[in-house]
């Protein structure tokens, strides 16, 4: 349900770093949010060397964006807590300084997102929906699910 797209540099995450910031992005958002973890997306973007700019120059220190799609109907408390904990934890598992983490997090309506073929629920009501899915449905997303960490 939720997409989140980390942009950072070419070469600065290896595929190992890659996979342990999917999970730690993946377990702050089902933790804060109770949604199951294989309802999380993450997606890296490559950016270019030369490709960061900040006010107009280019950068040379690594800067990661953490950019979230998600359901809305959150309270701001629970939205910012979930910010905040996405830059811990991405700070954490790269070793690079909050400082250089920008998250940002963007809201829309459950009726207008679709996934595995399905229109999502409100927040909360992801153990109602998954009942109504086909049974194929429920055991093809399941097989999504990561180890608990």
């Amino acid at each position: 349900m939720p997409v989140y797209t980390v942009y950072a540099t070419v070469d600065h995450l290896s595929p190992a770093i890659k996979a342990d910031v999917a999970r730690g992005i993946t377990r702050v958002h089902s933790e804060l949010t109770g949604t199951p973890r294989f309802l999380a997306q993450v997606i890296f973007q490559d950016v270019s060397a030369g490709d960061f700019f900040l006010g107009g120059n280019p950068q040379r220190a690594v800067n990661v964006f953490v950019h979230g799609q998600t359901r809305s109907g959150r309270t701001p408390e629970r939205k910012r807590e979930l910010t905040i904990k996405l830059v811990e934890a991405v700070s954490k598992i790269t070793s690079i300084d909050k400082r250089r983490i920008w998250t940002y997090i963007d809201e829309r309506p459950a009726s207008q997102m679709a996934e595995y073929g399905h229109i999502l629920p409100d927040p909360g009501k992801e153990a109602e929906w998954l009942a109504t899915l086909p049974p194929e449905d429920r055991t093809f997303m399941e097989a999504n699910v990561w180890s608990p960490e």
